[in-house]
């Protein structure tokens, strides 16, 4: 009886042995997958959004900011094409690159550059 205790022992700390064992190379192991490797298109539809963010800011529109500021104080609904016409540049912009090939850049920091602004963010 008292050598059956101990072969029970021995036995669930081999098992708790081999499943941590187990787990600390699954978890310490990482497997290299090669990703392909897809050219970026000449003319990508990417640019253009990018741009047409940048217009998008840059005219951001004290027209359209005014509008919206006129009808909250006067208490009527703002009109909205008149705000909108703020952002037509930009809506243009995104226009001429919709049908084109669109690849997102690899990570870097021109990329975080020009999606911050597009985000919301503050650089």
């Amino acid at each position: 009886m008292y050598s059956r205790r101990w072969l029970v022992v021995a036995l669930i700390g081999a098992v708790l042995l081999a499943v941590g064992i187990y787990g600390y190379v699954a978890t310490t192991t990482r497997v290299s997958v090669d990703l392909p490797q897809y050219p970026e298109p000449e003319d990508n539809a990417w640019s253009y959004m990018v741009r047409a963010g940048q217009i998008a800011e840059e005219s951001h529109a004290e027209r359209s900011s005014e509008a919206a500021r006129q009808a909250e104080r006067s208490g009527e609904q703002p009109d909205y094409v008149e705000a909108a016409a703020a952002y037509e540049a930009a809506l243009q912009t995104l226009r001429e690159g919709l049908y084109n090939d669109c690849r997102v850049p690899d990570p870097g920091p021109d990329l975080i550059a020009a999606n911050a602004p597009l985000a919301g963010m503050r650089a």
